[in-house]
This record gives C-alpha cells, sequence and structure tokens, in this order.
C-alpha cells in the first residue's frame, strides 16, 4: 500500500497479457498503478496464523454489531 495508486484512466487488460515476470519487475516508480483482480484459494492449514491480517481483505462497510467490545 506504499505504492502509486491508479486514479484515472483505468483499463481492464486481459490476465494473459502479463507474466509473472513482469508484475514481479514492475517499476514501482512508474507514473502507471496497477490493480489485479484475482481468484485464490487459501489453504485452511494457515488460516488461524493469517486471521489477524487477512491475506485478500474485501471493501465492506463495517457495521458497529461487528466491533468487538475490545476496539472501545
Amino acid at each position: 500500500m506504499s505504492q502509486k495508486v491508479p486514479m484515472d484512466r483505468f483499463k481492464w487488460e486481459d490476465s494473459s497479457s502479463w507474466s509473472c515476470k513482469e508484475i514481479l519487475e514492475f517499476d514501482t516508480e512508474s507514473n502507471i498503478g496497477l490493480i489485479f483482480e484475482v481468484d485464490i484459494e487459501i489453504p485452511e492449514d494457515i488460516h488461524d496464523s493469517t486471521s489477524d491480517y487477512p491475506l485478500c481483505p474485501n471493501p465492506l462497510i463495517i457495521k458497529e454489531s461487528m466491533i468487538s467490545s475490545k476496539s472501545a
């Protein structure tokens, strides 16, 4: 979350247009930002170790009923 984020001129590309090598070697100082939509499976055996830091957070609106009494 420390690199530039796309603000306009969004463009969807075919998933086959990017190789893993291109993604890993992408110039983070570029004026171009990237967001990838991906489907992943997280192995059940690591669920507990990643529960405090979700690997792929989902955008959602936090309701008061979702806030722990320990957070107040």
